[in-house]
């Protein structure tokens, strides 16, 4: 039996590239494919830039932060994160990853 941690993820794509993506819940090693698989839909479906909304995202774990850091690579840094605490937006601007 697999118990999975709560995720709720809305996805969207818009006019000229632009894809949003709502987290709410829990990132981790459960909910991380799901949030890629999201990704990867998005690009394909032609998304050159995403904003992803972690306002409702209660916990994340380093398997959550290197999904949100492939997001960055996978979309060429294009990739804005909106409504992390600020330990988490430490956490990302330390990685200088490009997001």
């Amino acid at each position: 039996m697999t118990v999975r941690s709560p995720l709720d993820l809305v996805s969207t794509s818009g006019p000229g590239g632009q894809a949003s993506l709502l987290l709410a819940g829990s990132l981790d090693v459960t909910t991380a494919p799901d949030v890629t698989r999201a990704i990867d839909t998005l690009v394909a479906q032609g998304a050159t830039s995403l904003v992803v909304d972690l306002a409702d995202l209660h916990t994340i774990d380093l398997i959550g932060v290197t999904a949100l850091l492939a997001a960055g690579s996978a979309l060429g840094g294009r990739v804005t994160i909106r409504g992390a605490d600020a330990l988490l937006q430490d956490l990302l601007a330390a990685t200088a990853a490009p997001l």
